[in-house]
């Protein structure tokens, strides 16, 4: 019970890459080049993550075959927009891990969620938003 905040946030790596995989046909030079670091990073964390819960024995949840996407995908914008949803999304999952796990399994989150928060101040630089930090990253 104590790792079910690891799965929850790797249920939330696997839809982060399923949306880079629906946005990256949308994006080209800078951006696309981003978004495959970003992409790449997420399937690290996922990887990371599935290692843990197979180290502490637990059932490591597999991933969907497809996700919805909430909004229609026409423009370069729409996917920066998704992907800055996503990268909050991954930083509150990784930050409710946090209070539910212990030892390596919370210092996994923690890392994870520092990166996540560097993540989404990226996509929202990109997206023009301000401020492009937020005080504590993930919280709903």
């Amino acid at each position: 019970m104590a790792d079910y905040g690891i799965s929850d946030a790797l249920q939330v790596e696997y839809e982060a890459i399923y949306a880079f995989g629906v946005t990256g046909p949308l994006l080209s030079g800078a951006l696309l080049d981003a978004a495959l670091v970003a992409e790449t990073r997420h399937r690290e964390q996922r990887d990371a993550a599935v290692a843990h819960l197979v180290d502490a024995e637990e059932k490591v949840p597999g991933a969907k075959a497809a996700y919805t996407v909430p909004f229609e995908l026409t423009v370069p914008a729409d996917a920066v927009k998704l992907i800055t949803e996503v990268e909050y999304k991954v930083a509150t999952a990784w930050r409710m891990a946090i209070a539910n796990t212990a030892g390596d399994g919370r210092r996994l989150a923690a890392e994870i969620l520092a990166q996540s928060a560097v993540n989404a101040a990226r996509w929202r630089r990109a997206q023009g938003e301000a401020p492009t930090t937020i005080p504590f990253p993930g919280r709903p």
